[in-house]
């Protein structure tokens, strides 16, 4: 890919990342969906292996932040333990321990999803791109 196609895709990268990150109220774990779409389009294009691994970091590092946003979000709201006691109608009382146990864990399985897809699909074009 050209200079100028990269600089867009970037653009339309992080727009759709942070439109999927808003509707889904700081939910990050559908901007997983955002990192194989673009997969999908860079291997479209014919990227070549270089542009495929750098988009991995690229996808992770997004990601990454997403989640480093979502975490914030929910250690700030006082009323997440609560919000997430109601949503699964769990009988014992959420603690702070807990929201960091669900980030820590939650957001690491979640980044290892979105590299592990990525070069699942990388690695369909051709044998060992990724």
């Amino acid at each position: 890919m050209n200079r100028n196609k990269t600089i867009i895709f970037t653009v339309v990268y992080m727009l759709m990342s942070f439109f999927v990150f808003t509707v889904f109220m700081a939910v990050p774990i559908f901007n997983v969906g955002v990192g194989i779409l673009g997969c999908y389009y860079l291997i479209k294009q014919k990227a070549n292996n270089e542009t495929l691994k750098y988009y991995r970091i690229f996808s992770f590092v997004v990601l990454l932040l997403a989640f480093i946003g979502s975490a914030t979000f929910a250690l700030i709201d006082e009323y997440t333990p609560a919000n997430l006691e109601g949503m699964f109608n769990l009988s014992f009382n959420i603690t702070t321990l807990h929201i960091w146990l669900i980030i820590l864990i939650g957001g690491s399985v979640f980044l290892y999803i979105n590299d592990f897809l990525i070069r699942k699909i990388c690695n369909k074009r051709s044998s060992k791109i990724c």
